[in-house]
């Protein structure tokens, strides 16, 4: 868009970017797959997975790549300790959390801080309420962004 004293430019915000807590299982990449990576395509969102990290740089890529997302999803497969974790870190910098889990229990301590879906049988079903969190999670998350927009320079005459 041309810049106009009626249509001023407007800066492009870069597509969200979404930390994925999730385990390694077959479990696991078949919600990322069926569920997670459809929704955040409708919403032109972008998935941040932790892959091939050496061990001594794993927890301070995890951090930085948590603080530098605009949200998380987490997917709660059988209580897996490392999602729990990353999602503690989430929810320490106040990140929007969606849960996906088969079981309420599944939660935890993070229920009343999330945007929590159930998984069921019907997996239109689920990602209806997937859709759904996923919006009012990136509403939050753009409340809470503050862009520092360059100065502008005095129009010469």
């Amino acid at each position: 868009m041309r810049q106009s004293k009626l249509h001023p430019a407007r800066p492009l915000r870069p597509p969200a970017k979404i930390f994925l807590a999730a385990p390694n299982s077959v479990e696991g990449r078949v919600i990322i797959e069926s569920i997670v990576t459809p929704g955040l395509d409708q919403v032109g969102a972008q998935a941040v997975r932790m892959s091939n990290i050496k061990p001594d740089k794993l927890a301070s890529s995890i951090l930085d790549n948590i603080n530098r997302c605009d949200g998380m999803i987490g997917v709660m497969v059988r209580c897996n300790p490392h999602v729990f974790w990353e999602l503690g870190v989430g929810f320490a910098l106040g990140k929007p959390l969606i849960l996906l889990a088969n079981d309420e229990r599944e939660f935890g301590l993070l229920a009343d801080a999330a945007h929590c879906v159930l998984r069921s049988d019907d997996i239109g079903e689920t990602r209806i309420r997937f859709d759904v969190a996923l919006r009012d999670a990136m509403q939050l998350a753009a409340s809470r962004t503050f862009v520092v927009l360059p100065a502008q320079r005095p129009a010469t005459p």
